[in-house]
């Protein structure tokens, strides 16, 4: 893709969200400032409930984005009658069929968008319009359920061939401590880092490294069949209830059978209250009433942590029957797309300052006349409110301050069923390889799943995995033919062997000799003697951590 091309992909790619500034020193967002967000798992013993309370400082997610919509309504109501016409929301209408522009061979091509408003459409006011980006999928939560990977099965098998060592079909607390040293011989790369390729036996390239399973799963296997094992409820009591019905109601009597609701038959009956074998809207209403089985605050307020503690495992983690949910956020990330912004506009205006060689304007047909500036249109005629056809500096700025503030007004939720995944459960970060400290967790296991008193636990005892990732986004809209503006952070390119983000105050000879980027530095890494290693390893676990760093330091 060339460089022109790329420009106008990221450049043209703005979003197109607007949202109030924030107060000064706004108060730190507590569980009641925040919005609900709950989602269902099926379990084998019955549905569990999970609560997401989710915010930005001192708003919550609803509040945050219903500002963002209500500046962006201003912004584009050019006459101010209080609704915007075919021509005011034209920024949002796509088109009907045109062909999609050519596609660079080493192009992902463009990203799917929703379709906010159709070219025949009527005037929207803002109620109107609102609601039509709730429709489209752009309202302040969006919750995504993935299937995990097609290998998961084989990863497991093959962690067991590797450390089952008396073939008894269970992993016991010593074949799980002898797991860095068994694996260590299927290391190709020497990088200390047992990859998903590497353990089956395929690793040959350097792409494969970071091998990351995405095809589908059995990420049904628990539920009827044609059901969802997990699923997003809508906020609202009916419409949560229609939810449940749509997705679970398979005989369509507008009620759930036990088999249906997947409930053990004590639970069942709890809530069956006239006992006629069937949930209906008010009892289903009523279950939906009782507290969840887990509830996690998140807070987007620049802290790292997000609100979220880790456990005495080191994850935010819960067990939900048979499964294992482990929930990550990062709270600075709504920092990291404000920042990505202010680069995008930046090349935005340099750009624009490209087009005006010197003029305090530019000209719409300066940039409809060249195939490769013809991106920048949406853009332009949305920042151009007098519709004169030339875009000033003046003009220019106040779209870009009032579009930089929509960099993180919404919440995306994303639930990915890896299925029953030995490799899963041990790799903690979710990045496709085995660290040296994740295997040297792996007896911690038996713990956590109150297996130490049976000596150890076969396939059938491994839970279900569900991570959890939330992360603020912007309001990404659709412009143009295949023409997508949405705020993204620009892709790091990290050289092998080279940590990406450091851990936090940790000292430099640290981040240089951690050459595999996993966080630790191991005793192969570390280039000092083999006494100084020991002195810095407190603990001895063979690894320096980023706290015995820093206490090496001080």
């Amino acid at each position: 893709m060339t460089r022109r091309a790329r420009l106008l992909a990221g450049v043209a790619g703005l979003a197109a969200g607007f949202a109030a500034a924030p107060a000064a020193d706004p108060p730190a967002a507590t569980p009641s400032a925040a919005t609900v967000q709950d989602v269902v798992y099926f379990a084998k013993t019955g549905p569990v409930r999970v609560r997401f309370r989710v915010g930005f400082a001192g708003a919550s997610a609803e509040a945050a984005w219903q500002a963002a919509v209500d500046r962006l309504f201003a912004f584009c109501d050019r006459d101010g009658n209080g609704t915007l016409d075919a021509k005011e929301r034209a920024v949002f209408t796509r088109p009907g069929r045109q062909p999609a522009p050519p596609v660079d061979a080493d192009d992902d091509g463009p990203a799917a968008a929703a379709q906010v408003f159709g070219p025949k459409d009527p005037p929207a006011d803002k109620a109107a319009f609102a609601a039509k980006l709730r429709a489209a999928g752009l309202g302040p939560v969006a919750v995504t359920v993935r299937p995990g990977g097609e290998t998961t099965d084989r990863l497991a098998d093959a962690l067991f061939r590797h450390l089952d060592r008396d073939g008894d079909g269970k992993l016991s607390a010593a074949e799980l401590a002898a797991a860095r040293d068994r694996l260590a011989a299927l290391d190709l790369n020497e990088d200390e880092l047992i990859s998903g390729p590497e353990l089956l036996g395929t690793a040959v390239s350097a792409a494969a490294r970071r091998f990351r399973p995405v095809l589908p799963a059995d990420a049904a296997d628990d539920a009827p069949a044609g059901t969802a094992t997990l699923l997003p409820l809508p906020n609202g009591s009916a419409a949560a209830v229609k939810a449940l019905l749509t997705s679970r109601d398979q005989d369509k009597n507008g009620a759930l059978s036990r088999t249906e609701f997947g409930a053990d038959a004590k639970a069942f009956a709890a809530l069956d209250k006239d006992g006629n074998g069937q949930l209906d809207t008010d009892e289903l209403a009523a279950w939906l009433r009782q507290p969840p089985e887990a509830e996690f605050a998140v807070v987007f307020d620049g802290s790292p942590a997000a609100g979220l503690t880790p456990d005495a495992t080191g994850e935010v983690a819960r067990p939900l029957a048979d499964a294992r949910l482990r929930v990550s956020a990062d709270g600075t990330a709504a920092k990291s797309l404000a920042d990505a912004w202010g680069q995008t506009a930046d090349r935005l205006r340099a750009e624009f300052a490209r087009l005006g060689k010197g003029k305090p304007a530019v000209e719409r047909k300066q940039i409809d006349g060249s195939r490769e500036t013809r991106g920048l249109l949406p853009f332009f005629d949305l920042a151009d409110r007098n519709g004169d056809k030339t875009l000033t500096k003046d003009e220019l700025d106040a779209a870009l301050a009032a579009a930089g503030s929509a960099a993180a007004v919404r919440v995306e939720i994303t639930v990915v069923d890896l299925g029953r995944g030995l490799f899963e459960l041990l790799d903690r970060n979710g990045d496709g390889q085995l660290s040296p400290r994740e295997l040297g967790a792996a007896p911690s296991l038996l713990r956590a799943f109150g297996r130490e008193a049976a000596g150890g636990f076969g396939k059938a005892d491994i839970p279900r995995l569900l991570p959890v990732t939330l992360s603020p986004a912007g309001i990404t809209l659709l412009t143009g033919p295949q023409q997508q503006f949405v705020i993204e952070p620009a892709v790091m390119a990290v050289a092998p062997g080279v940590m990406p983000h450091a851990p936090a105050g940790v000292p430099a000879w640290f981040a240089k000799m951690d050459r595999n980027g996993d966080g630790d530095v191991s005793r192969r890494e570390f280039l000092g003697p083999l006494e100084l290693f020991r002195k810095l390893d407190r603990d001895g676990d063979g690894l320096i951590s980023p706290d015995e760093a820093r206490a090496a330091g001080k």
